[in-house]
């Protein structure tokens, strides 16, 4: 269960896959997959730009959800 303080990003295109406002910005869900994550240089976080629709993309967006360091990246679908 996840802390009340936690919301969705408002960068986030609306679908399944978003980052929450655990992320720190580490970059990592963006070298993983720069087609669905990019980054809010200014507000200091990534978000979904992009959702994901063919495997390839999928694919890597689950490694990026699996391998964020502080599990702000999530799947609702």
């Amino acid at each position: 269960m996840q802390a009340s303080t936690v919301q969705k990003l408002p960068d986030n295109v609306p679908g399944s896959y978003y980052v929450d406002s655990n992320c720190y910005d580490c970059g990592l869900c963006v070298d993983i997959n720069p087609h669905v994550f990019k980054r809010n240089g200014l507000k200091c976080y990534s978000f979904v730009a992009l959702q994901p629709e063919d495997p390839l993309h999928i694919s890597l967006a689950e490694d990026a959800l699996q391998t964020c360091p502080c599990k702000a990246i999530h799947n609702d679908g």
